[in-house]
C-alpha cells in the first residue's frame, strides 16, 4: 500500500505521541491571496510595524494587513502622489513607522500619518536601491545598490554614500541585505557572490567564490546562516582566516544531483512555535524545511498537499519572517501564508483513503498495547483499520469488504462494519461495539461476540462504558448488557417498556449500582442489584416535549447530570432534582448522538451545528469555537467525539478535528484599536490623526458628515474581533459596533466631540487602550451667543422704533380726529343749530298752513341732523375710545325716553367691561344697534320692563336687550329697514345678532362681537 495513502496517519495521529527530534511537527497553515484582498499573489517580503500592521511587498504593489482587511497601494500614471513603482524589491520600517521601499531604480518612503509617498533623491536623480534596511542602533536607513551603499538620516534625509570597491560583475540582482549584531552588512548577489561590510570601519570584504547566496540570517545565538541556490543550507563562520562554511544537505530530495541540490530562500526562528534550536527554512520551489541546530540536520519537510486544506498552500516561496509575537509569515508565489501558535489549537485533516462508497465516519483511534508502532482506527460503516504509525502502512482492514476482498455478493460484514470508539480493559484487550455485538482485539487477534435476545435476535448495542475490572456495560435497543471481559459471556437485561426506544442513545453510570440508559423516548434507570428498570424523568421545561425527552448523549460530572437532547443541553442536579437548560443564549440547541465528552479537568465539551462549546461547571462559563478556529465542520451530520492520548477528537465522514483540551485557551493577547482614517463630507483628512488624540480638529459648521474608519491589528482569529465606540457629546453610552470597522455620523450639530474606540479580541477580552479622536464643529454665526444677543438687541430696537412710530401715528390720528370733531361741532353743528332756530322762529311767524307744514319739516330735519351730527362728533372724538364713555351715552339716551313712557329699566355693565377700548366703527355700530332696539321697544312693544345687560367673556362682548312686551312673529316680513340694518351692522363688527320673539312673549335682542 503506498505511503501516500496514509499521509494523514503520519501527520495527524503520530503527532499525538511525538517526542522532540523524533516525530514531525504538525501545523495549521492559513494562506491569504488576492481573493482575500491582497494586492497581488506574488509576495516578496513582509514586516510588521509598531502598531501591529503587517506590510507586504509584491510584484505589483504594496499591501497593509490588519488581520482582516488589506489596504493596497499601487502606482498610477495619472497620479504622482501614488506608489512610484509597483515591482518592489525590499522593505524596511523605521522608528517612526515610515515604510521604506526599494524598487531598483529608486527608493521611497511612505508616511503613514500624512498618507504620502516621498522619493529619495541623490541630487536631482532618484537614489538607486535594490535593498533597504533600518539600523536601530544608529537610527538610520541603509540603502544598497550594485554600485554603493548609502546611509540615510530618516529625519533630515541627509545621504552619505560609500562606493563599493569591488563591483559585482556576474549578477545584476541583489537579494535583501542583512545588518547583523556585529555591525556587518551582508549583501547577497543572486546566484553569485556576496559582500560583507563593517559599517563602523568601512572595511569591505568581497567573497570571490561563487556560493550563489539568496539570503543571510542571524539567529538568536548570533550565528550567521546563508541560504543558497543549489549549494546547500550553510552556516557562515567568520574568523581571522576568512569565511568558513558548514554545509547541510537535505534528506528529503527525490530528484537531485546531490544532497545540496536544492534552493533555500530564507530563514526564520519562532520560539512560540518550535524550540529555540529549530530554524524554519523556506525553499524556493520545494516547500518548507525544519532544521535542528543541535542534531545539525533537517528533521521535517512540509510540502503542498491538495487534500489538506490546512496545509501549506504552495511549494514556491520567496521569503520567510517571524514577527515579534512569534507568528511565522511565508511570502510565496501564490499568496501570504501564516502559522500562528494561537491558531494551532484545533487541527483538521481529511483522510483521502476513507473516500469510498461506504459510510466512513471516524469513530475512534487507539494504540496497540503490545506494539508501539501499531495503532487501530474504527469508522462507522468502514470497519477497523490496523496500520503502522511509523511508516504509515496499512496492515489490514477488517470488516471492510462484503466478503474477503470483494464488494460483490451478500454483505456478510454489514453489522460488524459499524464500529464505535475503543475501550481498553485491565488485561490490555481492546473493545469496540458494533450493530452485531462487540469486537475484541487481543494481541492483534480480532474476535466477534454477537449479542442476541432469548429469540436469538440481535439487540443492537449503541453505547458502552467500562465500570470496574472485568466488566463492560452496554446500552442497547431493548435494555442493557453486562459483558464479562474475561470469558466473553454476557447477561442481557431486557426492559419490557423499552418499545425499541433506544435506537440511538447513550449509557452513563449514575452511582455504584445504577445506570442511566438514554434514547429517543427518554431515560431509563437500571439497578444492578434488583436488575429492574424504572423511569428517570427530569422536569420538562419547554413545550417541545418530544425533542426535550429525546436524550441522545449523556454525561455526569460530580453531582451534575448533563443531558444532550434534541431541544438543547439540560442539567439535572442529582442532589436536589433541580433542572435547567444551559447555553440557550449562546446558541446551543439540538444535540445529537456522541456529542458530549468530558476532559480530564472535568470540563464538558458540546458539539452542535452552531459551534463547539467548552463548559466549565465551576465558573459556569461557556467558550465557543467555530470553523474559523480550525474546526473542520459544523453540521447536523453524524459525528463522533472521542479521546486519543491527550487529545480530544471530532470524527467526521472522511475527516477529523483534534485538539488538546488543556491547551485550548482564550486568546490573552489584547487587540489595540487604531483609528485609521477620518472622512469629513466625503474627503479624507490628510493630517496625522495622532495630532488629534489630545488636540482638537477644528471643522466648519457645514463639515458635519463624519465617517470614522478603524481597526485593531491582530492575527489570531481576527475576524472575531468586536468593537465598541462612543461619540462623547452625542452618544450617551458605549455603542456595540460588532465586527464593523466603519462608523458614520450624519448632520452632527455644532459642538465639541471626542470619538472613543475600544476593541475585544477573539475571546472577548477588551483592550485597556482606548483610541480617541477630538474634533469640534463650529457653530454658525447665526447660532452664536453674540449673534443671538445682537438679534435680540436689534429686535428690541426695531420694536421700539415701531412703537414710537405707531405712537406718533396714533397721536397724529388722535389730533386729526379731535380736529374733525371740533370742526363738525363748531361749524356744521352751529349751522344746523342756526337752521333749527330759524325754522322754529319761522314756524311761529306764519299762519299759512302750507308754509307752516314746510317749516315743520325743515325743523324736524334739522333737529334730526343735529342729533346725528352729535353722535358723529361723539364717535370721532378720541376721548370716547373707552367703552365706559359709550355706556354713559347709552344711558343718557335710553333712560329718559323709557322712563318718560313709564317703563322700568335695568341697565347693567360688567366690572371688566368699562376699561375696554373700542374702535370708532365698533362704537358707531354698537350704538346704532342699541338705539334701534330701544326705539323699536318704545314704538311697538308696549312693555313694562326692559333690561339692558353688557358683559365680557374672554375677548367676546355681549349686549342683551330684553323686554316683556307683546312680541312679534320673527318670520313676518316688515317693510322697514330697521332689523336688516341691525344685522348688517353686527356683521360689520364681525359679530352675530340674534332676535328671539313670539307674540305675547316679549323680545330679546342678543349681540355678540369680538374685541381686542
Amino acid at each position: 500500500m503506498p505511503l501516500l495513502i496514509l499521509r494523514f496517519l503520519i501527520i495527524v495521529i503520530i503527532c499525538c505521541t511525538s517526542t522532540y527530534g523524533q516525530q514531525p511537527y504538525n501545523f495549521k497553515f492559513k494562506t491569504y491571496t488576492a481573493s482575500n484582498g491582497l494586492v497581488h499573489n506574488f509576495t516578496k517580503k513582509c514586516l510588521k510595524d509598531s502598531k501591529g500592521f503587517l506590510w507586504i511587498i509584491t510584484q505589483h504593489g504594496l499591501s497593509r494587513f490588519d488581520g482582516v482587511n488589506f489596504k493596497n497601494f499601487e502606482h498610477s500614471n495619472s497620479d504622482s502622489t501614488t506608489l512610484p513603482e509597483n515591482d518592489l524589491q525590499d522593505i524596511a520600517i523605521d522608528a517612526s513607522d515610515n515604510i521604506w521601499l526599494s524598487y531598483k531604480t529608486g527608493l521611497c518612503f511612505y508616511n503613514q500619518a500624512a498618507h504620502t509617498f516621498t522619493v529619495i533623491k541623490n541630487g536631482r536623480e532618484p537614489l538607486k536601491s535594490s535593498s533597504v534596511l533600518y539600523d536601530k542602533k544608529r537610527k538610520c536607513i541603509w540603502s544598497i545598490s550594485l554600485e554603493s551603499y548609502t546611509k540615510i538620516d530618516p529625519y533630515s534625509k541627509a545621504l552619505v554614500t560609500t562606493p563599493l570597491l569591488t563591483r559585482e560583475a556576474f549578477s545584476p540582482e541583489i537579494s535583501p541585505a542583512l545588518l547583523d549584531s556585529k555591525d556587518r552588512l551582508w549583501i547577497p548577489y543572486q546566484r553569485s557572490r556576496y559582500h560583507c561590510i563593517d559599517v563602523n570601519s568601512g572595511k569591505q570584504y568581497y567573497h570571490k567564490k561563487r556560493v550563489e547566496p539568496t539570503s543571510f540570517y542571524e539567529d538568536e545565538e548570533h550565528r550567521i546562516w546563508m541560504t543558497t541556490w543549489q549549494h546547500g543550507f550553510t552556516e557562515v563562520v567568520v574568523n581571522d582566516t576568512g569565511h568558513q562554511y558548514i554545509l547541510h544537505g537535505s534528506p528529503f530530495l527525490k530528484i537531485a544531483e546531490n544532497e545540496y541540490d536544492y534552493i533555500s530562500q530564507g530563514v526564520a526562528q519562532s520560539n512560540a512555535l518550535t524550540p529555540d534550536s529549530i530554524l524554519w527554512v523556506a525553499q524556493n520551489t520545494g516547500g518548507l524545511l525544519m532544521f535542528d541546530k543541535r542534531s545539525k540536520k533537517f528533521i521535517q519537510h512540509f510540502t503542498h498537499d491538495a487534500n489538506d486544506k490546512n496545509g501549506i498552500a504552495t511549494d514556491y516561496n520567496q521569503s520567510i519572517y517571524c514577527d515579534p509575537t512569534g507568528i511565522i509569515w511565508i511570502c510565496t508565489w501564490h499568496g501570504l501564508t501564516k502559522i500562528n501558535k494561537r491558531e494551532q489549537q484545533f487541527i483538521s485533516k481529511e483522510i483521502p483513503w476513507l473516500n469510498n462508497q461506504l459510510y466512513n465516519c471516524v469513530a475512534g483511534i487507539i494504540d496497540d498495547p503490545y506494539d508501539e508502532d501499531i495503532a487501530w482506527l474504527s469508522a462507522n460503516g468502514s470497519g477497523i483499520t490496523k496500520y503502522n504509525k511509523t511508516t504509515g502502512e496499512i496492515l489490514h482492514k477488517y470488516f471492510f469488504y462484503f466478503t474477503g476482498n470483494s464488494f460483490t455478493g451478500l454483505d456478510q460484514n454489514y453489522n460488524w462494519r459499524w464500529t464505535d470508539k475503543f475501550i481498553k480493559d485491565e488485561q490490555n484487550n481492546l473493545w469496540t461495539l458494533t450493530y452485531g455485538g462487540i469486537i475484541k482485539i487481543s494481541k492483534g487477534v480480532l474476535t466477534r461476540f454477537p449479542f442476541t435476545d432469548r429469540e436469538h435476535k440481535l439487540v443492537y448495542p449503541y453505547a458502552f462504558v467500562r465500570v470496574g475490572p472485568g466488566f463492560i456495560w452496554l446500552g442497547c435497543e431493548r435494555g442493557i448488557i453486562k459483558l464479562n471481559t474475561t470469558d466473553g459471556s454476557y447477561d442481557f437485561f431486557e426492559d419490557n417498556q423499552a418499545k425499541r426506544s433506544y435506537a440511538i442513545g447513550d449509557i452513563e453510570p449514575l452511582d455504584a449500582s445504577n445506570f442511566l440508559v438514554a434514547g429517543a423516548t427518554g431515560i431509563r434507570q437500571f439497578n444492578t442489584i434488583t436488575q429492574k428498570f424504572t423511569a428517570f424523568a427530569p422536569l420538562i421545561l419547554s413545550r417541545d416535549t418530544t425533542n426535550e425527552i429525546a436524550c441522545l448523549s449523556l454525561r455526569r460530572i460530580d453531582n451534575q447530570l448533563y443531558l444532550g437532547t434534541l431541544a438543547g443541553l439540560k442539567v439535572v442536579d442529582l442532589n436536589t432534582g433541580a433542572t435547567v437548560f444551559l447555553g440557550k443564549e449562546h446558541g446551543i440547541d439540538k444535540i445529537g448522538h456522541h456529542r458530549l465528552i468530558v476532559d480530564d479537568s472535568k470540563n464538558l465539551w458540546i458539539y452542535t451545528s452552531a459551534g463547539l462549546y467548552k463548559y466549565d461547571p465551576r465558573s459556569k462559563r461557556f467558550e465557543k469555537f467555530t470553523t474559523s478556529d480550525g474546526i473542520y465542520d459544523l453540521s447536523d451530520d453524524a459525528v463522533n467525539m472521542f479521546s486519543y492520548g491527550k487529545y480530544l477528537y471530532i470524527g467526521y465522514r472522511m475527516a477529523v478535528t483534534y485538539f488538546d483540551p488543556m491547551q485550548v485557551n482564550v486568546n490573552t493577547i489584547k487587540a489595540n484599536p487604531i483609528i485609521t482614517e477620518l472622512q469629513v463630507n466625503g474627503k479624507t483628512i490628510g493630517q496625522p490623526l495622532s495630532l488629534f488624540e489630545k488636540n482638537w480638529l477644528k471643522l466648519n459648521y457645514d463639515e458635519n458628515e463624519i465617517i470614522v474608519n478603524y481597526t485593531a491589528p491582530d492575527f489570531t482569529n481576527a475576524d472575531k474581533i468586536t468593537f465598541q465606540y462612543q461619540l462623547q457629546g452625542y452618544d450617551k453610552q458605549w455603542v456595540n459596533a460588532g465586527m464593523r470597522r466603519r462608523i458614520t455620523y450624519n448632520n452632527l450639530p455644532p459642538g465639541d466631540y471626542i470619538f472613543k474606540l475600544r476593541a475585544a479580541n477573539s475571546s472577548g477580552l477588551w483592550s485597556d487602550k482606548i483610541a480617541t479622536l477630538h474634533f469640534s464643529i463650529a457653530t454658525p454665526f447665526w447660532k452664536t451667543w453674540w449673534f443671538s444677543s445682537l438679534l435680540v438687541l436689534a429686535t428690541c430696537l426695531l420694536a421700539f422704533v415701531l412703537y414710537r412710530s405707531r405712537l406718533k401715528q396714533i397721536k397724529k390720528i388722535y389730533e386729526v380726529r379731535s380736529s374733525i370733531s371740533r370742526s363738525l361741532h363748531d361749524e356744521v353743528g352751529a349751522t344746523l343749530s342756526s337752521i333749527n332756530i330759524y325754522s322754529e322762529v319761522a314756524r311761529t311767524k306764519t299762519n299759512d298752513p302750507a308754509v307752516k307744514q314746510l317749516v315743520d319739516k325743515v325743523y324736524d330735519a334739522s333737529a334730526n341732523a343735529m342729533e346725528n351730527m352729535s353722535d358723529i362728533v361723539w364717535y370721532v372724538n378720541p376721548k370716547n375710545d373707552l367703552l365706559e364713555n359709550l355706556l354713559v351715552r347709552m344711558r343718557e339716551y335710553a333712560l329718559p325716553l323709557l322712563e318718560a313712557r313709564g317703563i322700568n329699566v335695568l341697565f347693567e355693565a360688567g366690572d371688566n367691561i368699562e376699561d375696554l377700548k373700542t374702535t370708532m366703527q365698533q362704537r358707531h355700530n354698537l350704538y346704532l344697534i342699541f338705539k334701534e332696539a330701544i326705539n323699536n321697544a318704545l314704538k311697538y312693544a308696549q312693555a313694562k320692563n326692559i333690561s339692558i345687560v353688557l358683559a365680557k367673556q374672554g375677548n367676546i362682548v355681549s349686549m342683551d336687550i330684553k323686554d316683556d312686551g307683546r312680541g312679534f312673529d320673527v318670520n313676518t316680513n316688515f317693510s322697514g329697514n330697521g332689523i336688516t340694518n341691525m344685522l348688517f351692522r353686527a356683521e360689520a363688527i364681525k359679530g352675530t345678532l340674534h332676535i328671539n320673539s313670539a307674540p305675547n312673549t316679549g323680545t330679546t335682542v342678543d349681540l355678540r362681537f369680538p374685541i381686542t
